[in-house]
């Protein structure tokens, strides 16, 4: 049973007939009916949310024409509750008809971005200019409502040395099932 409901009959069921009983052992006939087949037909999205739905579709494996599958949707409130970015405003349901499923979620945005800046002036030796210090930590999180990020931590609090970390992760590049993350590094003491 649990097979086919995971293989695109949701509503498939189980029944013994026949049952008997001969001198201590038992035997039935099992019946199983899987009645019609359904696909995923669409997301729904209520709430306030920027979240695109190509990303929600990715994400939750819920792919458009392909056969249902109860495990994506025992999973549904666990995935989406892993995300820093959305939250629930009340359980997802899902509406089955003309041999359709379609995925209501209910959700709303969250804040998730962080942006720390310092910034200060040292004076120059021997008459140069001003330098300029600070500490910045910037982590900007699905600004687009893609799930991607982006972060920046810089820091330079001594003359001729500095620290810079950049990473950019962008999940389901252009709709397809892949993604990309690209990150940089830079620590620089003195003139090394």
């Amino acid at each position: 049973l649990s097979e086919y409901e995971n293989t695109g009959y949701p509503f498939a069921s189980v029944k013994l007939d026949s049952f008997e009983t001969d001198n201590g052992s038992y035997s039935a006939k099992v019946f199983l009916q899987k009645n019609d087949l359904i696909q995923y037909d669409s997301i729904h999205l209520l709430g306030k949310t920027k979240i695109k739905l190509v990303f929600l579709k990715n994400y939750l494996g819920l792919k458009f024409n392909k056969t249902y599958n109860e495990s994506n949707i025992k999973q549904i409130k666990q995935r989406i509750s892993s995300l820093q970015f959305i939250e629930p405003i009340q359980p997802h349901t899902v509406v089955f008809a003309s041999g359709k499923a379609k995925v209501n979620l209910f959700l709303k945005d969250k804040k998730a971005s962080q942006f720390d800046v310092l910034l200060g002036l040292l004076p120059g030796s021997s008459g140069k200019k001003l330098l300029i210090t600070g500490d910045a930590n910037i982590d900007l999180v699905s600004l687009l409502g893609m799930g991607e990020e982006f972060y920046l931590q810089w820091k330079k609090l001594q003359p001729k040395t500095q620290q810079l970390n950049l990473r950019v992760a962008y999940p389901y590049l252009i709709g397809l099932p892949f993604g990309i993350i690209a990150s940089f590094e830079l620590y620089k003491l003195d003139t090394t």
